[in-house]
């Protein structure tokens, strides 16, 4: 894939101090850390909690990732043998979203060539599609694109169980506020 690698390419590494901010952007113009900071405020109420467990989900430090899905790559690549472990190492929580950013901007080019023509000014902005898949995931982003916002359906008919608290526009105001300060 040409595209993920050209993505890759442009991500020298991950920061080794949470507290440091390396800019790094992406050929989609995406600066990762701009991004990773937007998506504390929808996801952990603008703090860098790197603690937080989501007692209804696997979601897991700061930037809530959902840990369960990823257990078996973060025990391989980083010797993380458990959520709590996960939770204690804000290093890998870094290196981790760092990685997840750029699976997303692919993820948000692939979804912007499928829907654009579709959605025309409704189509959101790369980094929104991004933030999306990251709150919803690629197949329910998806399916906001298609049924929500082309279909016009009501928008809590593609959340999944786990993170009925907070509709995508609600998600999506909360990180355009973060990402444009």
């Amino acid at each position: 894939m040409e595209r993920a690698a050209s993505m890759l390419d442009l991500l020298a590494g991950p920061d080794t101090d949470p507290k440091k901010k390396t800019k790094k952007t992406m050929s989609n113009g995406v600066e990762i850390n701009q991004f990773k900071d937007a998506i504390i405020a929808p996801e952990n109420s603008g703090e860098r909690n790197y603690l937080a467990m989501n007692p209804e989900s696997s979601a897991t430090g700061a930037y809530q990732v959902l840990y369960n899905p990823m257990r078996d790559e973060l025990a391989a690549k980083y010797g993380i043998k458990s959520r709590q472990d996960f939770a204690n190492n804000p290093f890998v929580q870094e290196q981790v979203m760092d990685q997840l950013t750029i699976r997303y901007a692919i993820d948000a080019m692939d979804l912007e060539k499928e829907y654009a023509p579709q959605l025309g000014d409704k189509m959101p902005k790369q980094h929104e599609i991004m933030a999306l898949v990251h709150y919803l995931g690629r197949g329910r982003t998806r399916e906001y694109l298609g049924y929500v916002l082309r279909d016009g359906r009501e928008e809590m008919s593609v959340m999944p169980a786990y993170v009925a608290n907070m509709p995508p526009s609600k998600y999506l105001e909360l990180f355009n506020q973060a990402y444009n300060q």
